[in-house]
């Protein structure tokens, strides 16, 4: 399935008090993200294959500038393989606010759609067999 997938960079200019973050994003199993049941905290604390720069087609980069804090922006397309899917992981720590901030999502909810119909035929076989 191709997913589009954003990667973002953010930190500080020199001399200001140090703020930073990321998106990035993993695949991981389809498995894997639907037992945490969209909780955000449980999909950032899942661990996969990184997706990088060079896995993404169709790349476009932007960089911005706000207050004191520098963006590096990079949206590609991904192919993510039958069973997988793209966990985006968000997190920032920004000098003005009062705390950590980070949150995870899939990407294409609908990409666990054919994990959710496989079980849901397989339970279908097993009732019949009862």
């Amino acid at each position: 399935m191709k997913i589009k997938v954003e990667l973002m960079n953010m930190e500080s200019d020199p001399g200001y008090v140090l703020s930073n973050g990321y998106t990035d994003a993993i695949l991981v199993s389809a498995e894997d993200a639907a037992r945490c049941g969209g909780d955000s905290d449980a999909l950032f604390d899942l661990e996969g294959e990184q997706i990088t720069v060079g896995m993404l087609e169709d790349v476009e980069t932007r960089t911005a500038h706000t207050g004191a804090l520098n963006y590096r922006t990079t949206t590609g397309v991904f192919d993510a393989p039958d069973g997988k899917v793209v966990v985006q992981k968000n997190y920032e720590d920004i000098c003005t606010s009062d705390g950590v901030y980070s949150s995870a999502w899939v990407v294409e909810p609908q990409s666990l759609r054919s994990l959710y119909e496989e079980r849901a035929a397989e339970y279908a076989r097993l009732a019949e067999m009862n």
